[in-house]
């Protein structure tokens, strides 16, 4: 019994003696989290991933582009960080824009994994290695997969090629191919109105300069509601064209920010756009 205590007391002595070891000088200095600029020069840009994928499917009917890995001389392109999940209204995808103001070509990148905003914050520029990513268009009218030559506007897709898709890329993975700067820009919405909206500002930020919702949609974030699936569909109304003295429209707002990744266009009497908004419906 007592060779049992002797060991029981060797134990705690021992744990004692590695707790106490852990930190020697009493330095609880927190640690450096500060991003350093990576030494990276951008040799493509958005706009050419686009023209890749184009260039494939004329040449080859393929609706998949993948791009070569070159260890020796790596394909970066930068962009600027437009979408936050904080809210909820973006899952598992991170959108990019060429340039913080006057953008000319955005892109949506799928990633597995969540809390994105915590570590790409809204104009945070980042840089994108190319190298083993596939990109695909996406019209929203196909399960996946669409032609980039269609009439119907659509998003850009970048991730992983699986099987004949494009599937989001490992959290593993990330690091490797989504690399931060350390500079965050000030991001300059386009200010458009709804009539001026193209394929080219999708995946792009913009500002509504002058537009009304109904008055049933007030409060509510654009894809965050419980009967909506990621993506959520809200009427918009630009004050112009649309008389605002009508008790189911709220009044009309000025400078209303969206990143617009535009899952087809809808047009009839008035337009329905699916948008997703950075944080909640303009009040």
């Amino acid at each position: 019994m007592k060779t049992i205590k002797n060991y029981g007391f060797l134990s705690l002595l021992t744990i004692a003696i590695t707790i106490s070891s852990c930190v020697q000088d009493g330095d609880f200095t927190v640690p450096n989290v500060s991003v350093e600029e990576p030494s990276i020069i951008a040799n493509s840009s958005i706009t050419a991933v686009k023209t890749a994928l184009q260039q494939e499917f004329n040449s080859n009917d393929n609706l998949v582009h993948t791009f070569d890995v070159n260890e020796n001389a790596p394909t970066y392109v930068e962009g600027y960080v437009v979408s936050s999940d904080a809210t909820g209204n973006f899952y598992k995808k991170l959108i990019i824009q060429d340039k913080s103001e006057s953008p000319t070509a955005g892109i949506e990148i799928v990633l597995n994994k969540t809390s994105l905003s915590e570590t790409y914050d809204i104009g945070r520029k980042v840089y994108v290695k190319l190298d083993g990513l596939s990109v695909s268009y996406d019209d929203g009218e196909s399960s996946y997969n669409s032609s980039p030559m269609n009439d119907v506007a659509g998003k850009y897709v970048l991730g992983i090629l699986d099987g004949d898709r494009v599937d989001d890329i490992p959290s593993t993975s990330i690091d490797d191919h989504i690399i931060r700067s350390a500079t965050v820009a000030n991001i300059v919405p386009t200010s458009i109105s709804l009539s001026e909206i193209t394929g080219a500002h999708i995946n792009t930020m913009i500002e509504l300069s002058s537009a009304q919702i109904l008055k049933s949609d007030l409060g509510k974030t654009f894809a965050g509601e419980s009967n909506d699936e990621y993506d959520g569909f809200r009427t918009i109304f630009e004050c112009e064209t649309e008389p605002s003295y009508l008790s189911f429209f709220a009044p009309c707002r000025r400078r209303c920010w969206f990143c617009l990744p535009l899952l087809g266009c809808r047009f009839g009497l008035r337009p329905m756009l699916a948008f997703q908004l950075i944080s909640q419906l303009c009040p």
